[in-house]
């Protein structure tokens, strides 16, 4: 699977506008919350991701938190999968906020997550 370090050198192009990447399918991996920074710079300087899914990794709510304040500030995507990855009520609270700043992200998926009927709303 895909560490934290292979994921940096793989989002280092995207990083520099070296690339045109549209989509970014990272499912069943092993980084987390440190990973999941990785992919927040990506999401913070975008101009072309449109899906990014993250799905059934170990990001948790401080992997969250991050990629939420990378969704305050990108204009560019539209569906971001983070089911099934360890977030709890406190990284869909902010999750949620980021959202009322995003005005382009049409899909989120939490599938999964450790999410009580209090992160809920």
């Amino acid at each position: 699977g895909v560490d934290t370090n292979i994921l940096r050198l793989l989002t280092a192009p995207i990083n520099r506008g070296q690339t045109c990447v549209t989509e970014l399918h990272l499912e069943h991996n092993w980084f987390g919350s440190e990973g999941a920074a990785v992919v927040a710079r990506v999401l913070s300087h975008n101009i072309h991701l449109k899906i990014v899914s993250l799905a059934h990794n170990h990001i948790g709510s401080i992997g969250a938190m991050a990629i939420a304040n990378a969704l305050e500030q990108n204009t560019v995507l539209q569906r971001l999968n983070l089911g099934y990855c360890e977030i709890d009520d406190d990284g869909v609270k902010k999750l949620a906020t980021s959202l009322k700043k995003n005005h382009t992200l049409k899909y989120l998926n939490l599938e999964g997550n450790f999410v009580s009927s209090e992160g809920v709303r």
